[in-house]
């Protein structure tokens, strides 16, 4: 099913000066509350503006009841709906480049391709990797992390394995002892099984509750990875996709160089 382009009437700004904001960079969704990462590091909650970091972020996730955001200026932190912090803490070796959030544990990776873990109940830090190379996503489930570089490997437990050409975008838990990866390289892999293959060049994604959303360029897919069915597609009239998000409010496309995000209806 194609749906129509989409077209500037969809665009939902998130504050009266959507328009004059910095552009927008990563975005989040938690049960319709929308978060937005702009360039300058600051961060949109709904319409409350928080100065949350300085320069860029390289992550925004929900995770439970919050957002989780980590950036360039070596910080990683954790919010509420609200918008109050309820975790920060300075990384001490350096920018982030990766982070998420498991079982109680912050992990974070740094420009060294090292990685580590951070009880957010004591605060302790824990080394548990070095991979000498530029990580590029982290997921974390049952006490075991996975990690993706920008090469194409995966890495979990002492365990190493080559699944995509090139960077990899994102990586979900699936299960109790795979993980999904996605990579720019248009291939959507269960474990080491091509499970979804797509044009390359992707540049975003998202995964809900067995849906995943894909961003190539201008066009934009959600998949139902169940059924390995294309639910629908559209491609972006203003401008190339920056980001994407999905949950049960439905899919929100954030184009580059604006300062609010766009609800997929």
């Amino acid at each position: 099913m194609t749906i129509p382009p989409m077209q500037p009437a969809s665009l939902r700004a998130l504050h009266p000066l959507s328009n004059l904001a910095p552009p927008a960079e990563r975005i989040a969704v938690l049960d319709g509350q929308v978060a937005v990462a702009s360039s300058d590091g600051s961060l949109w909650i709904g319409d409350r503006r928080l100065s949350a970091h300085k320069g860029p972020l390289v992550a925004l996730q929900v995770h439970g009841d919050g957002f989780l955001t980590a950036g360039r200026d070596g910080f990683a932190a954790i919010w509420d709906t609200d918008g109050r912090p309820l975790f920060v803490r300075r990384h001490p070796t350096g920018p982030i480049c990766a982070a998420t959030l498991t079982d109680g544990t912050l992990v974070i990776a740094d420009d060294h391709g090292l990685v580590f873990a951070i009880d957010l109940h004591t605060g302790q830090s824990e080394w548990i990797g070095d991979l000498k190379s530029p990580i590029t996503a982290l997921s974390g489930s049952l006490g075991v992390v996975t990690m993706g570089t920008a090469h194409g490997t995966v890495h979990w437990d002492g365990f190493t394995e080559k699944r995509h050409r090139g960077k990899v975008l994102a990586i979900y838990p699936a299960g109790s002892c795979e993980v999904l990866s996605i990579g720019e390289d248009g291939r959507v892999r269960l474990g080491s099984e091509l499970l979804l293959r797509v044009s390359e060049g992707v540049t975003a994604c998202s995964l809900y509750q067995g849906r995943l959303l894909l961003a190539m360029d201008r066009d934009v897919q959600e998949w139902d990875l169940r059924s390995l069915t294309l639910l629908r597609s559209t491609t972006s009239t203003a401008g190339p996709v920056q980001d994407v998000a999905l949950d049960a409010s439905g899919a929100w496309v954030l184009i580059d160089g604006e300062g609010a995000p766009r609800h997929w209806s």
